[in-house]
């Protein structure tokens, strides 16, 4: 097996909900974390691009990574902000995609802000957003990243898709399979 696609989206933009919906249609998919006491999914596969290794060397039998970057107490990874990581992942794997999956951002900045102290270290170590961004500045910031994949990921090997909308629909034409299963995996609960 090898790599069908990463999610290249931010965090709070659906990256679980992608996640199960891939499980669902029988995909090997991870969400973020590669598995106990181990870097996440993101981190390890920069590790192995930079050791010159392929970039899937350390998740072998995975499909599909949906949330690529990590604020973690330790170790940060935000593999979606390195173009150069992009494209030696669609040279490795030529028949995969990038999935470029957004959400609403009145939904997605408030969704960042009540990610408890994650979202603090969110904050904190992403680049392009600090502790003085406000709302708009942050808006403004996930506009321009979405742009920048735009302009720089080949269109015959980016998925976009918006999560509240037509995610499902997209998915099952991109991939010429049915999606059994489409809905909401993280809600927020108050």
């Amino acid at each position: 097996m090898s790599f069908k696609a990463l999610g290249i989206g931010l965090p709070k933009t659906g990256t679980t909900t992608l996640c199960k919906a891939f499980r669902e249609a029988g995909y090997i998919a991870l969400h973020h974390s590669a598995g106990y006491r181990l870097p996440p999914a993101g981190a390890l596969m920069m590790h192995a691009w930079k050791e010159g290794l392929s970039i899937g060397h350390y998740l072998e039998g995975v499909e599909i990574v949906t949330q690529l970057d990590s604020a973690g107490k330790h170790e940060h990874a935000w593999p979606q902000f390195d173009f150069l990581f992009l494209i030696a992942f669609l040279d490795q794997y030529p028949d995969a995609y990038l999935i470029l999956h957004t959400r609403k951002q009145e939904q997605t900045v408030p969704s960042l802000k009540r990610w408890g102290l994650l979202g603090h270290r969110v904050v904190k170590v992403t680049p392009g957003i600090d502790h003085n961004s406000t709302d708009l500045d942050i808006g403004a910031w996930m506009a321009s990243y979405y742009m920048a994949v735009q302009m720089i990921i080949p269109e015959e090997r980016l998925i976009r898709i918006k999560i509240e909308e037509d995610a499902r629909s997209v998915l099952s034409q991109a991939f010429g399979r049915d999606f059994p299963w489409w809905g909401v995996a993280n809600a927020y609960k108050d």
